[in-house]
């Protein structure tokens, strides 16, 4: 996979939205093997991963701890 400028990726996100944008390069970055690009824009992809993964995981607290007790 290859990963334009973040200038791009940021043009896209604003175009399309959150939603639009992690469908074509967030879970599209996941899904591969080999990915080839900036480096600025490796990690511009990585903080929606990071996002996710801890909205993610405070919802799983959040439903463990209601369950609790």
């Amino acid at each position: 996979m290859y990963l334009p400028e973040v200038k791009e990726l940021k043009e896209y996100l604003l175009k399309h939205g959150n939603q639009e944008f992690i469908r074509r390069w967030v879970d599209t970055y996941q899904r591969r093997d080999a990915v080839i690009g900036p480096s600025e824009s490796i990690d511009f992809i990585k903080q929606f991963i990071n996002q996710t993964y801890n909205v993610s995981r405070s919802s799983d607290n959040d439903i463990s701890s209601s369950t609790q007790g």
